[in-house]
């Protein structure tokens, strides 16, 4: 793989697929969503990961993939997932409440209380809103003064679903190559893939963090080798998804 610098915004932007794409992600995320309700979580990771290389700009589909990642207990490619899907749309209340009730899970509370503020204020279904309020209610009893002044960088809820306040600028890549999978075959190097990956990291161990590293080779990818950015969803060679290594 080059090392030249990627085209930047890739990741997230918006392909205009052909029929025959645009048929290929329905079935993708049909069968994701089949195998997500049936708990077959590392499937259900394998059509919303390939839905996602078709096209990176929809922030559902980043969404169900923190989701998929979440249940394998895999909560960093979990939160980076969640935090794709905020940058695609940040007004997306599915994201917000997806990417609230995992740090509220984990326990990263004045994250989740950010999330949580601007949910309430937009949610209009009485059942969900209660939800939320309660949760809320719970991360503002927990949450103490310390938590509060510790520096984070802020979403801003800009129109501009780049702009992630003092967050840096995100980078991308240009998607060129076509998906070769279809819906009904799921990667049979999945199950392993997911099965080998930081087997002793525990939640506990993970600090959930707004930065995101889409530029620079700072890792590798687990099943070709190929030179990654440290937070690239999937290898930009194989289009394999892109596991963290241990720390």
């Amino acid at each position: 793989m080059s090392d030249a610098p990627i085209a930047e915004g890739g990741v997230l932007a918006a392909r205009e697929l052909s029929t025959d794409e645009a048929a290929k992600r329905e079935r993708l995320l049909a069968a994701g969503h089949e195998a997500f309700d049936g708990e077959d979580y590392a499937r259900a990771l394998d059509c919303y990961h390939r839905a996602s290389v078709l096209d990176g700009s929809d922030a559902k589909v980043w969404g169900m993939v923190g989701l998929a990642y979440a249940n394998l207990d895999l909560p960093r490619e979990a939160w980076r997932s969640f935090k794709l899907a905020l940058v695609c749309d940040p007004e997306d209340l599915d994201t917000q409440w997806y990417a609230a009730e995992f740090l509220y899970n984990i326990e990263d509370f004045v994250l989740a209380r950010l999330l949580l503020e601007r949910y309430v204020t937009r949610e209009t279904d009485p059942a969900r809103l209660e939800e939320a309020e309660e949760m809320l209610a719970d991360v503002r009893r927990v949450a103490t003064d310390d938590d509060e002044l510790r520096e984070r960088p802020r979403f801003t809820g800009s129109d501009d679903p780049d702009d992630l306040g003092e967050e840096e600028e995100l980078a991308g890549f240009d998607i060129e190559d076509e998906v070769e999978s279809a819906a009904e075959d799921a990667d049979p190097d999945y199950d392993e893939l997911v099965a080998n990956a930081h087997d002793e990291e525990t939640e506990e161990q993970f600090t959930a963090s707004l930065q995101l590293e889409l530029t620079g080779m700072a890792s590798r990818c687990p099943k070709c080798a190929a030179a990654l950015p440290l937070d690239a969803p999937y290898c930009y060679s194989c289009l394999a998804p892109h596991l963290y290594e241990e720390e």
